[in-house]
């Protein structure tokens, strides 16, 4: 991947999200990693023009930054993204980040300079059908961080206020990268009733897999088990696991699996949850799940999933498919690092400068890290 963006020295760099609705432009001088061109890679670093908040935004110094597989998918660059983003490049990527604000535009409260915040990348309209009942994390006219607006790969964001969180200061700011998908693995768990007093299984084993597993043991679950095919994945897996009490990861393609499961649930799991979208899981998570049981799905496919679903039908189990955090899941996810419930750095394989953004996609696009955090301002190894 190149290491410059080709248009770093013209002003065609800074028409996206680095000057927007009529923003002063000062000294050109925050470092970021942003998609230039329209085609796979087409990343690279750049500097975006500073500026100060307009109203209702408020503008963060950056401490880390995590890569999931949106990032990835950026990447590569299918057509649902560049259909979305060609468009309007370059865009600065990231929205799982955490840092200090720096300065408050007009208009918004509840912040102060210097106050630790983390990041919700859903950015809703406040207006439609879904944000007047209070589901705005999957508003009819939803844009994200990092893919409609800027994100956090950079020293600096600007952000609307309405999508950071304010946080107590016993988060450690590593912690706070994490929040925006832990408060997902915190929905997965609570909804439906939770998962006190019940058996949970977790297919795909990836971050927001493993968070789940953590999140799930802290919740009251009477047994917590993880299935993944992927070798690298399942030895990480295996290691994290050591910290959740109650816990057991599995081999998916182990012989015997579905027995296993039987056995270490006493015939079945209450409760399925799958991250991976993946036909082979969801046949699977169907016949392990007892009748009457709870599945929710938050694994995307990018295509179409073939399985029968007349078992789930005769079970009666309960579908509920996910999307986002809501103003609860974020709640007790910052109380649950706040209260230092659930360990998190076991997550992270890989701790980069943000210079070395290359690297940390090479590592991820390869199968050979878990969670990687981009460092920066200083915080990176």
């Amino acid at each position: 991947m190149p290491t410059s963006c080709p248009a770093t020295s013209s002003t065609r760099c800074d028409r996206r999200g680095t000057v927007r609705r009529g923003q002063r432009v000062a000294a050109v001088s925050v470092v970021a990693v942003a998609k230039c061109r329209a085609e796979p890679g087409g990343m690279a670093l750049r500097r975006q023009a500073d500026r100060e908040p307009g109203p209702s935004e408020v503008l963060v110094d950056v401490v880390a930054a995590g890569l999931c597989g949106t990032d990835l998918e950026v990447w590569k660059w299918p057509d649902w993204l560049s259909s979305r983003m060609a468009g309007r490049l370059p865009v600065t990527l990231g929205h799982e980040f955490a840092g200090h604000v720096r300065h408050i535009g007009a208009g918004v409260s509840g912040f102060g300079v210097g106050d630790l915040v983390a990041v919700e990348s859903h950015i809703s309209c406040g207006r439609c059908r879904t944000c007047s009942t209070g589901r705005a994390h999957i508003c009819e006219h939803l844009g994200y961080v990092g893919i409609d607006i800027d994100g956090g790969l950079a020293g600096q964001a600007v952000l609307p206020a309405d999508v950071l969180r304010p946080l107590p200061a016993t988060v450690a700011p590593d912690d706070a990268a994490l929040l925006e998908p832990f408060a997902l693995a915190v929905r997965a768990v609570t909804v439906d009733g939770g998962v006190r007093g019940r058996s949970v299984l977790v297919t795909g084993l990836g971050p927001l897999g493993l968070m789940t597993l953590a999140v799930a043991g802290d919740s009251g679950a009477t047994r917590v088990i993880g299935v993944e095919s992927n070798a690298e994945r399942l030895r990480f897996a295996r290691d994290y696991a050591e910290r959740v009490p109650g816990s057991a990861v599995l081999d998916a393609t182990a012989a015997g699996l579905g027995s296993d499961v039987r056995r270490l649930t006493g015939g079945g799991v209450d409760v399925w949850i799958d991250f991976s979208g993946a036909d082979a899981a969801i046949a699977f998570g169907i016949e392990q799940t007892v009748v009457g049981g709870s599945a929710r799905l938050l694994g995307t496919s990018f295509g179409p999933v073939a399985f029968d679903l007349s078992p789930a039908v005769m079970k009666e189990i309960g579908f509920h498919t996910l999307h986002g955090r809501d103003d609860e899941a974020w709640s007790v996810a910052i109380a649950m690092l706040a209260e230092r419930r659930v360990d998190l750095s076991g997550l992270v394989s890989h701790r980069l400068p943000l210079e070395r953004f290359d690297e940390a996609f090479r590592l991820l696009l390869e199968g050979r890290a878990c969670k990687v955090l981009i460092g920066i301002n200083g915080e990176g190894r």
